[in-house]
Formats: C-alpha cells, structure tokens, sequence
C-alpha cells in the first residue's frame, strides 16, 4: 500500500465502511494489551482505496486467519479468552466489504501485532483538459 498524500476517492456506502472501520478499530484495540497506539493507514493499492488499521497486538497464526472471516469464527487462545466476543464482527466486516465489490483482508506475524485492511474500488476520476 502506498500513501501519496493525495485524495483517495472510493463509491462506498458510508454505513456500511463507518461498520467495517468501527470493529477492525474496536478488534485492535481490545485485543492488543500492550497500550500501544493503533495506526491507521490511508492509502491506494492495486486499483483499490486501502484504509489499514495496524496494531502491536499478539498476532495470529497463519493456519488461524481465514476462520477469522468465518461466521462465529473467533480464535480463542490462553492470551485472549478474557476479551469478549462473539465472532461476527470482521464475518459482517468482510460481508460488508465485498458488496461494494470490496474485501478484508489480514497479515500478521505472531508475537508482533496484525493489520487488517479495508480495500474499496477507487472511484474513476476524468481528467479535465486545461485547454480551452
């Protein structure tokens, strides 16, 4: 993902990403415990607008990530069985994601914290001809 400082114009149902942004934000800050901040990224990738929430949490294992996006997936583990849950939330994320022909998608690295992206379509923007 590359952030060029530029607008990042994305056709998107502003519920439905205000939803998606509210429980990848609420995911990073409840289960990472360190106090660290959680980053958010704005950016453009592939034809897509990418927003990235990234935090310094425990990570998940690779074999674990796609029942993430499960219904009632969640990944119980002895660090995390404390914070509640009830595995809907990056389901619906997603669900909400690729109805606007969107996705969510995770990377992490176990003992060093997960990003979770929001990626839209950009919008087509036409180039307006100075000549006239």
């Amino acid at each position: 993902m590359r952030n060029t400082g530029a607008p990042v114009m994305v056709l998107a149902d502003p519920a439905a990403v205000t939803t998606v942004l509210a429980n990848l934000v609420d995911n990073a800050c409840r289960f990472d415990e360190t106090g660290s901040p959680v980053v958010v990224e704005l950016g453009r990738d592939d034809g897509h607008g990418t927003v990235a929430v990234i935090d310094t949490g425990p990570g998940i294992a690779a074999d674990d990530r796609e029942r993430l996006f499960v219904r009632f997936g969640r990944i119980v583990t002895a660090d995390n069985a404390h914070v509640g849950g009830t595995g809907l939330g990056l389901w619906l994320s997603r669900e909400l994601a690729r109805r606007q022909q969107g996705d969510v998608t995770v990377t992490s690295t176990p003992g060093a914290g997960s990003a979770f992206s929001l990626h839209l379509p950009l919008v087509a923007v036409p180039v307006v001809s100075a000549a006239g």
